[in-house]
């Protein structure tokens, strides 16, 4: 099971961004380091983005989940309410939590 949390799938954008200025991306490593373009066979993921996140992490994550589940893969997509990339893991911390019911639902089928 693997658990993805607010996201950068695709290092297109911020190649496309000020911030490239500083990091100097390659179209080599976009590629290679850009998840969103790696999905194959492998296990059930969980995509977890905060409700209140930046615009663009919840793009990214919606649009990991949807890649994912186009090459048939098991994705759920989790929008917590409340949570951004600074909060989001407070809940793995909560035992009623959404996040962690997820994940122990798929564990329980593996």
């Amino acid at each position: 099971m693997t658990l993805a949390v607010s996201g950068l799938f695709d290092l297109e954008p911020i190649a496309l961004s000020w911030l490239n200025d500083k990091l100097q991306l390659t179209p080599t490593e976009i590629a290679d380091y850009s998840p969103l373009r790696h999905i194959g066979r492998g296990s059930q993921t969980i995509v977890t983005v905060g409700s209140t996140e930046l615009p663009e992490l919840v793009r990214h994550s919606t649009e990991y989940a949807e890649a994912c589940r186009g090459k048939g893969e098991a994705a759920l997509y989790l929008s917590v309410p409340g949570r951004t990339h600074f909060t989001i893991l407070d809940d793995l911390a909560k035992p009623y939590s959404a996040i962690l019911s997820a994940v122990l639902e798929a564990m329980e089928s593996v």
